[in-house]
C-alpha cells in the first residue's frame, strides 16, 4: 500500500471521532432527528457527497451520562465492491465529566459493536479513503478515550494496484490478570499467494501512544513462507523503535524467488533466525543463523536510512551450493538468445557489450548518494560440476564509486585475484581494474555456460577506464587451450593511433594453433567506449604464420565481442594450403599467391569482397564469404582472365608438365618410371578425406583463357558444391581443341569409402593441337576429330579402388587421323609401334573413322565394340581388361580391302598389364599357314606363297563407319 498502516488507521480514527463528536454535540444540543440530519450533512460534505446515515441516537442520563447511536453507515463510491465504507451497529460513548466540568471535551470510554470498515484502491491509485486523509498533522486524533473496546471488528482491504485482498478480524479481550489486549487475525491473498497472520498486543489505545512500549507477538504465513516475530515496539503501526526475535522458514516447494521478483530461481528449504531491531532510521539484523539445505550462513545486515541510505553486510558461509538454487539454469536461460537451429530467437535483440554496460552503469547512477559495504566469505562454492574455495569479496559503493578491495577465488591449483575502483558518477567513467590469473582454467569455470573447451590463463591484466574509454596498460597474458590446440602469449599496452583519437591498445604476441606457429602485431582503438557504444575503432596491423601474411587497415566495432570489422586487406603467402591446419579450412594447394581487397566481419560471417590478385602466373578476382565454426562454409564467386594450367598442378600433386620440346619417347620413359615405382598404372595412394568432411563450400569459377603448354583450352566454367561430405561439380565444362567438354561429377565421402559418379561428354575435339604438345612429329601430318561419352560409378579410397569397382560405359568415336598416332598415344611408344607393324602395311595408316565402346561391371571392362576403318583395311577387335589386376586380354584383327601378299588376317593379341602392355601375333591360324607353306615348298616350291596370299575381301568386314558413327550419335 502506498499509505502506511498507521495513516490508514488514523484516517479511520478521524472518521469515528468526527462522528462521535458530532453525536455528542447533537445530543447535548438537541436530542432530535434534526440534529442527526445536521451531523449527516456535514460528514457527507467531507466525503464528497457520499450518503451518511445515523439510524438513531439516545442518551442515558446518569453520572456520567452514556450516549448511544445505532445503525451508522457511510456509503462507498460507486466503483467499490462494497456498498458501504463503514457499518457500525452501535457505539457507546462515556465522556469524562471532570473535563467537561472544566469546559473541556474528554472521553472516558468508547465501546464499538460490530464495526465493519471496507477500504479499496483502484489500479490508477485512487482510493475510497482519500477524502478523509488528514490535511495536516493537526487533524491527527489527539482526543482519544481512556478505554477503547471493540467487539466483532472487521476490516477488509482490496488493492487492485498490488493485486491484494485481505480480511482482518479484530477484538478486544481481557486476560486472566485483567489486562486488555487487542487480538487481530487476518487472511486473504497477495499477488496470488495466500496470506494469513495472527497478532496480539496490549490494549488498542496503546497503538497510538508514541511513548509506550507495545509488546507484540506475530505469526503469519505468505504462501508457504512462515514468519514470526516476538518483541516490543514503540508505535507498532509505524515502529520507529523495535526489537525482538525474527524467525522465518519455508519448504523447498515454496515460491520464495517469486516474492523476490526472480521466479526462475529456486530457493531451497531454509530456516532463518536472528535479532531484528530498529532505532529510528537504522535497521539491523544481527546474529543471523540461516540454514539453507546443507549450507550454513551467519553474519549481520544493516540499513541506515535518510537522504544517503547506507547498507552493510558481513556474511560468512561454510558451503554454498548454487545447484540447489538453479542459478546456472537461470543464467543460461536468461542469456540464451538462440533457437534450436542456432539462430537468434525471434523478437530477441542481442545487446552489445558496450551498450549493456552503459545501461547497467546508468541504472547504478540512479543510486546517486547510495552507500554500501559488503564483506562476504565463502569457504566452498559449488555450481554445476565446478568447486571454488576461499571465495572472498570485500567491496563498497560510495557516491557512484565502486571500490573492490579484494575479490579472490581458488580453483584447485589455480586462483584469480581482482581489485580496483570505478567511478561512474559522470558519463565519462574513470577507474582501473587489476586482475592476477594463476593457472585459472576458464573452461572449468565456464563449463556450465557452454564454454568448457576454453583453456587456462596466466598473467596480469590491468584494465583502465579513461574518460569512459577502456584500454589496457602493461598487461601480459598467456593462454593455453589444449582442447583447441591453441596457445597464445601477448603483451598489451596503451597506445594512440593518432593525436586526436582516444587511447587505444597495442597488442603483440605469438602462439601455436594445431601445431602451426602464428604471430600478430595490432594497433587498435579503445576496447570499449562507454560514451559511444556503437562507435567503430581503428585497427591496423599484421597477422602472420610462417611465410603467410595478412595485413589489415580499417575499423572494428566492439573489439571485446568482435561485433564487426571493415578493413582493406592484403593476404599473401607461398601456398594457401599451408594455412589450412591453422585455420581449419580446406584451401587448395596453389603456387605463391597474393590478393587484396575489402575484408568485412559481421553477423559471424567473414567477407572478402572485390578482391584482386593471383597465384603463380594466373590472375584471380571475385568475392568470398566464410562462415567459421565447427563446420566452416565458404561461398565464392571467382574469375580468372588468364589461368595457367601449371599453377593448378599442386591441386592433385602432379609433377611438372613436359615442355613443348620434349619428344614422345621421353614422355613415355617418364610415365614408365612413375608406374614402375608404384607397380600399378592407376595410383593406389589413399586419399585424405579430412578436407571434404571438415567444411562445406559453394564455388562458382570461370576462366576466359587457360594456358596449358599449348593445349587449346578456353572458357572454363565450374559450379562446385560441397555439403556434409558430398561433392558435386555440375557442370564442369571447358572448350578444348575447337570442341566442348561437359561433365558432371558427384562424390560422396560420408561412408567409410568414397563413392561417386562421372557423367562426361566431348564433342568436336580436334586431336591435332592436343598432340602437338608432346607428340609434334605424330601430330604434324594430321589428327582426327574426337568425341566421347563417359558414364561411370565408382567407390573406394584411391584411384586404383575407383577403377577396380567401376560400373558403367565409355565410348569414343573419331574421324580422320592416323593409326600409328592412335596406337602410340594409347599403348605407349614400344607397344604402339609393334601393333602397327603387325596390323598395317605402312608406317602411317590414315583412318577414315574409329569407334570404341567399353562396358564395365565391378571393374571387369569388356571391349564390346572396336572398329577402325582405314584406306586399305578394316580393323575389328574385342576382349576384356580386369581393372582390379590391370590385366589386358584383347584381340585385334586386320581385314585387308585389296589382294596382296603377306597381309594375312591373323588376330593380334594385346596382353600384359596396363602399365606394360605386350603385343604378339602367335595364333593357330598363323601356325597352320606356316605348315601349309612348308608342304608347298616340298611338293612344288612356287606354292610356298599360296597360304600368304590375301584375296582382298576385307571391305565388308566390321560394322562400317556409317553404322558405328550413327550408333554413337544415338546412344
Amino acid at each position: 500500500m502506498t499509505q502506511t498502516p498507521r495513516r490508514i488507521l488514523i484516517t479511520i480514527a478521524v472518521l469515528l471521532l468526527l462522528l462521535l463528536l458530532a453525536l455528542i454535540l447533537g445530543v447535548f444540543t438537541l436530542e432530535s432527528k434534526w440534529a442527526r440530519g445536521v451531523v449527516e450533512q456535514q460528514l457527507s460534505e467531507r466525503l464528497e457527497g457520499r450518503d451518511v446515515v445515523i439510524g438513531s441516537h439516545s442518551i442515558d442520563w446518569g453520572w456520567p451520562p452514556v450516549i448511544r447511536a445505532q445503525d451508522i453507515t457511510i456509503a462507498n463510491p460507486p466503483w467499490a465492491s462494497h456498498d458501504s465504507m463503514l457499518v457500525l451497529d452501535e457505539v457507546t460513548i462515556t465522556p469524562q465529566m471532570g473535563a467537561l466540568m472544566r469546559g473541556k471535551l474528554g472521553l472516558r470510554k468508547i465501546d464499538l459493536q460490530r464495526l465493519q470498515v471496507h477500504l479499496a484502491r483502484r489500479e490508477d491509485g485512487s482510493s475510497n479513503w482519500a477524502p478523509l486523509m488528514p490535511e495536516s498533522s493537526a487533524e491527527e486524533p489527539t482526543l482519544l478515550p481512556q478505554i477503547l473496546t471493540i467487539k466483532e471488528g472487521l476490516l477488509t482491504y482490496q488493492d487492485a494496484l498490488l493485486d491484494t485482498s485481505i480480511t482482518l478480524d479484530f477484538n478486544t479481550t481481557v486476560d486472566s490478570a485483567g489486562d486488555r489486549q487487542l487480538v487481530v487475525s487476518a487472511e486473504g491473498y497477495w499477488q496470488d499467494r495466500p496470506l494469513q497472520f495472527q497478532t496480539s498486543g496490549a490494549a488498542p489505545l496503546q497503538i497510538f501512544d508514541d511513548d509506550a512500549t507495545y509488546p507484540l507477538e506475530l505469526e503469519g504465513q505468505l504462501g508457504d513462507l512462515q514468519l514470526a516475530f516476538s518483541g516490543v515496539a514503540q508505535d507498532p503501526l509505524q515502529p520507529r523503535n523495535l526489537s525482538g526475535t525474527l524467525t522465518a522458514s519455508a519448504p523447498a516447494s515454496a515460491d520464495i524467488a517469486g516474492l523476490l521478483g526472480r521466479p526462475d530461481l529456486r530457493v531451497p528449504e531454509f530456516t532463518l533466525q536472528g535479532l531484528i531491531a530498529r532505532d529510528g532510521q537504522r535497521w539491523t539484523l544481527k546474529e543471523i543463523d540461516l540454514q539453507v539445505a546443507d549450507n550454513h550462513l551467519t553474519g549481520e545486515l544493516m540499513r541506515q536510512g535518510g537522504k544517503t541510505p547506507r547498507y552493510e553486510a558481513r556474511l560468512r558461509v561454510d558451503q554454498l551450493d548454487l545447484n540447489r538454487w538453479d542459478v546456472v539454469e537461470y543464467l543460461n536461460d536468461k542469456n540464451d538468445k538462440n533457437d534450436k537451429n542456432g539462430k537468434q530467437a525471434e523478437g530477441v535483440q542481442e545487446i552489445p557489450l558496450a551498450e549493456g554496460l552503459a545501461e547497467q552503469l546508468a541504472a547504478l547512477r540512479g543510486f546517486r548518494g547510495f552507500q554500501g559495504k559488503l564483506d562476504l566469505s565463502v569457504e566452498q562454492l559449488n555450481y554445476a560440476d565446478e568447486t571454488l574455495s576461499n571465495v572472498e569479496l570485500q567491496g563498497s559503493l560510495n557516491n557512484n564509486r565502486i571500490e573492490i578491495q579484494q575479490l579472490q577465488a581458488v580453483q584447485g591449483d589455480g586462483s584469480v585475484r581482482l581489485s580496483g575502483e570505478v567511478d561512474f558518477a559522470d558519463k565519462a567513467v574513470q577507474g582501473r581494474i587489476d586482475v592476477r590469473f594463476e593457472q585459472w582454467h576458464l573452461g572449468q569455470a565456464l563449463a556450465a555456460f557452454g564454454h568448457g573447451s576454453l583453456g587456462t590463463l596466466q598473467g596480469d591484466l590491468q584494465a583502465h577506464f579513461v574518460d569512459g574509454v577502456l584500454t589496457l596498460r602493461n598487461s601480459t597474458l598467456a593462454y593455453d587451450a589444449p582442447a583447441q590446440e591453441l596457445s597464445v602469449e601477448l603483451n598489451a599496452d596503451i597506445a594512440y593511433i593518432s593525436s586526436t583519437d582516444a587511447p587505444g591498445v597495442h597488442v603483440e604476441g605469438s602462439g601455436m594453433r594445431f601445431g602451426e606457429p602464428f604471430r600478430f602485431d595490432l594497433l587498435m582503438g579503445p576496447l570499449l567506449d562507454m560514451t559511444a557504444p556503437a562507435k567503430s575503432y581503428p585497427i591496423k596491423g599484421t597477422l602472420a604464420s610462417r611465410d603467410s601474411h595478412l595485413k589489415v587497415d580499417g575499423t572494428v566495432t566492439g573489439p571485446l565481442q568482435l561485433v564487426a570489422v571493415d578493413a582493406q586487406f592484403t593476404l599473401e603467402g607461398p601456398n594457401p594450403a599451408r594455412i589450412n591446419k591453422l585455420t581449419q579450412l580446406s584451401l587448395p594447394s596453389l603456387p605463391p599467391y597474393r590478393i587484396e581487397g575489402r575484408l568485412r566481419w559481421q553477423d559471424d560471417i567473414l567477407r572478402l569482397t572485390n578482391f584482386t590478385g593471383g597465384f603463380g602466373e594466373s590472375d584471380l578476382a571475385g568475392d568470398l564469404r566464410l562462415r567459421p565454426g565447427d563446420r566452416p562454409k565458404i561461398w565464392a564467386t571467382l574469375h580468372s582472365r588468364n589461368l595457367n594450367y601449371d599453377d593448378l598442378r599442386l591441386l592433385w600433386g602432379s609433377p611438372p608438365d613436359i615442355g613443348p620440346g620434349e619428344v614422345a619417347s621421353s614422355r613415355q620413359e617418364r610415365m614408365a618410371r612413375e608406374r614402375a615405382q608404384s607397380g600399378r598404372f592407376f595410383p593406389d595412394t589413399s586419399w585424405s578425406l579430412d578436407g571434404l568432411n571438415r567444411m562445406d563450400a559453394v564455388v562458382n569459377f570461370s576462366a576466359d583463357h587457360v594456358n596449358a603448354k599449348g593445349l587449346p583450352l578456353q572458357e572454363l566454367a565450374l559450379e562446385l558444391e560441397l555439403h556434409n561430405g558430398r561433392l558435386t561439380l555440375l557442370p564442369l565444362q571447358f572448350g578444348l581443341g575447337g570442341g566442348t567438354v561437359k561433365s558432371a561429377i558427384r562424390i560422396d565421402t560420408q561412408q567409410s569409402q568414397v563413392s561417386g559418379m562421372l557423367d562426361a561428354s566431348a564433342r568436336g575435339v580436334n586431336l591435332k593441337p592436343l598432340l602437338r604438345v608432346n607428340f609434334p612429329d605424330v601430330a604434324s601430318d594430321s589428327a582426327g576429330v574426337l568425341g566421347g561419352k563417359v558414364d561411370l560409378s565408382f567407390s573406394g579410397l584411391s584411384m586404383a579402388d575407383f577403377m577396380a569397382g567401376a560400373d558403367g560405359q565409355v565410348e569414343l568415336a573419331m574421324s580422320g587421323g592416323h593409326l600409328d598416332m592412335l596406337a602410340v598415344e594409347v599403348l605407349g611408344m614400344d607397344a604402339g609401334e609393334a601393333l602397327v607393324a603387325y596390323l598395317a602395311k605402312a608406317d602411317q595408316v590414315p583412318i577414315r573413322c574409329a569407334y570404341l565402346r567399353f562396358e564395365s561391371v565391378q571393374g571387369q571392362a569388356s571391349l564390346e565394340q572396336l572398329f577402325i576403318d582405314t584406306d586399305d583395311s578394316n580393323f575389328t577387335g574385342g576382349g576384356t581388361i580386369d581393372l582390379r589386376t590391370e590385366r589386358i586380354d584383347v584381340e585385334m584383327e586386320s581385314h585387308s580391302k585389296d589382294m596382296g601378299f603377306f597381309s594375312g588376317n591373323s588376330p593380334v593379341q594385346l596382353t600384359g598389364t596396363l602399365g606394360q602392355p605386350v603385343v604378339s601375333m602367335t595364333s593357330p591360324e598363323l601356325l597352320a599357314r606356316g605348315v601349309v607353306s612348308v608342304i608347298g615348298l616340298i611338293v612344288a616350291p612356287p606354292l610356298v606363297i599360296l597360304p600368304w596370299l590375301n584375296p582382298g575381301l576385307g571391305e565388308g568386314k566390321g560394322a562400317g563407319c556409317g553404322q558405328v558413327l550413327e550408333e554413337y550419335r544415338t546412344r
